[in-house]
C-alpha cells in the first residue's frame, strides 16, 4: 500500500514511528554534508551555556528576536528546552544547537510538525562571529533534508520579519518563497511560544514556505560535487564571466525547482568540461 493511499490516521502514525526511530537511534543528532557543523538536540543542562550565547550576541539579536525580551536569565532558556524536550514525541517540537568546531555558535529548531499536513516550522539564530561563514545555510539544508529525507515531510515553513534581509536571503537560496504574512501571536505553539510570540515587538511576520521538490541543495548537491571535482583535477577552470553564467543558470534551475533545468545544465557542464582549460 503506498503513501498516498493510506489513511490520514495511518499517514500520522507512519510520519511519527519516522521521528521515533530517529530519536531512538541518533538522538535526532545530525551533521551537515561537508561536516562544518553538527546539529545536537539540547538539554536542560545546555541552558547555561546558551543563555551565555545569548548575553554576549543580544545585541545583535535583539532586533528580530522578540523573546528574547522576556530570556533574562539562564532559567527561562531551561523552561523552553524541558517544553521543547516534552513535546517532541507527539508535536514534533526539536531545539538543535549548532555547533562548529565542537562550541555553540547558535540554535535551530522544529517550532512544531503539523503531522496531517506533513509541515515542519522551523526558526534559528547564529551568534555574530559565526555569520557570514556558510554556517547557516549548511545548518538549515541539514534541517531541511532531515525533514524531507528522512521524515517524510512535503513543507517546511519559516516566519521572518520584513527587513530581515540576511534571514529572508538565507531561505531564499535553499527555495523557499514568501507565501503570505502572519500577525503577532499566530502560528505559535506552545506555552512557551505563545508567552514569547504575544509579548514580540515585530507585529507582522513573512511566512515563507519551501515545498519538498524545490529546495535547493538536495538536487542540486551532487551538481555542485560534480563541478568541483572537474576543478580540482583541472578538467575545467571556469573564467569570471563564466563562472557568473553558471550561477545565473543555476539559479534560474532552482527557481524552477531543479528538475529538468537540473539535468539540463549538468549536461551542458560536461560538455563544457570537454574543452580545455584557459588560465
Amino acid at each position: 500500500m503506498t503513501h498516498e493511499s493510506q489513511s490520514p490516521a495511518s499517514q500520522i502514525a507512519e510520519l511519527q514511528a519516522r521521528l521515533l526511530r530517529q530519536l531512538e537511534q541518533t538522538d535526532l543528532r545530525l551533521v551537515s554534508a561537508a561536516g562544518e557543523v553538527e546539529l545536537v538536540r539540547m538539554e536542560e543542562a545546555d541552558a547555561p551555556g546558551h543563555f551565555r550565547l545569548i548575553e554576549e550576541n543580544r545585541q545583535h539579536l535583539r532586533e528580530w528576536l522578540g523573546w528574547l525580551d522576556v530570556t533574562v536569565q539562564a532559567e527561562n532558556l531551561r523552561e523552553f528546552i524541558a517544553e521543547a524536550r516534552s513535546r517532541t514525541r507527539d508535536e514534533g517540537a526539536i531545539e538543535w544547537a549548532i555547533r562548529h568546531g565542537g562550541q555553540p555558535v547558535g540554535v535551530i529548531s522544529f517550532h512544531e510538525i503539523e503531522w496531517s499536513a506533513r509541515l515542519a516550522s522551523i526558526g534559528y539564530w547564529l551568534a555574530k562571529p559565526a555569520t557570514g561563514r556558510g554556517l547557516a545555510t549548511a545548518a538549515l539544508r541539514t534541517v531541511v533534508a532531515f525533514a524531507f529525507e528522512t521524515l517524510g515531510l512535503k513543507t517546511v515553513r519559516a516566519r521572518i520579519a520584513p527587513g530581515n534581509v540576511r534571514s529572508a536571503a538565507l531561505v531564499r537560496r535553499l527555495g523557499f518563497r514568501v507565501v503570505g504574512m502572519i500577525e503577532r501571536g499566530k502560528s505559535c505553539t506552545g506555552a512557551w511560544w505563545r508567552t514569547r510570540c504575544s509579548n514580540s515587538r515585530i507585529p507582522l511576520a513573512e511566512l515563507w514556505a519551501c515545498p519538498s521538490g524545490h529546495v535547493v541543495g538536495l538536487s542540486l548537491a551532487r551538481l555542485g560535487r560534480f563541478a568541483v571535482t572537474l576543478v580540482s583535477r583541472g578538467l575545467w577552470l571556469p573564467g569570471f564571466a563564466q563562472a557568473r553564467e553558471w550561477r545565473l543558470r543555476i539559479a534560474d534551475c532552482a527557481s524552477r525547482g531543479a528538475g529538468k533545468g537540473g539535468r539540463e545544465l549538468t549536461g551542458r557542464m560536461h560538455a563544457r568540461s570537454s574543452r580545455p582549460s584557459r588560465l
